[in-house]
C-alpha cells in the first residue's frame, strides 16, 4: 500500500474484547492494527481509548503479523492521544526510519 492516510478519527472502545466473567468488556487485542507492506503511511491526530485493558491491549500497533515478508517506509505517527491501553500505546516493528512525534499516552 502506498501513501495512506489514517487521520482524526476516535477509536472508543475499539477493541477485541475477552468473554470471560472475570474480565467481561476489557480490551485484548488491538485498537488500529497494522501489518503488511506500507509506504508513505500516515498516522495522525486520532484519539484512542479504552475503559479497561489488560497487558496484551494495544493502541496504534504497526507490527509485523503475517509468515511472509513485511516493512514500513516513511512512516509517521504524529500527535495522536493513547487513553488507557494496557500494552503498548504505540508499538512498531520493522520499520525503517519511522518519525514517531508529538503524540500523548
Amino acid at each position: 500500500m502506498f501513501d495512506t492516510v489514517i487521520r482524526n478519527n476516535r477509536f472508543v472502545n475499539n477493541s477485541s474484547y475477552n468473554a470471560n466473567n472475570a474480565q467481561r468488556g476489557t480490551c485484548t487485542g488491538g485498537n488500529l492494527t497494522v501489518h503488511g507492506q506500507w509506504d508513505g503511511l500516515v498516522i495522525e491526530g486520532n484519539t484512542i481509548t479504552q475503559s479497561t485493558s489488560t497487558g496484551s491491549c494495544y493502541g496504534i500497533s504497526i507490527t509485523p503479523g503475517y509468515d511472509s515478508a513485511e516493512w514500513f517506509y516513511n512512516l509517521v505517527v504524529r500527535n495522536n492521544t493513547v487513553v488507557n491501553l494496557g500494552g503498548c500505546a504505540i508499538c512498531v516493528g520493522v520499520a525503517v526510519s519511522p518519525l514517531i512525534e508529538g503524540n500523548l499516552m
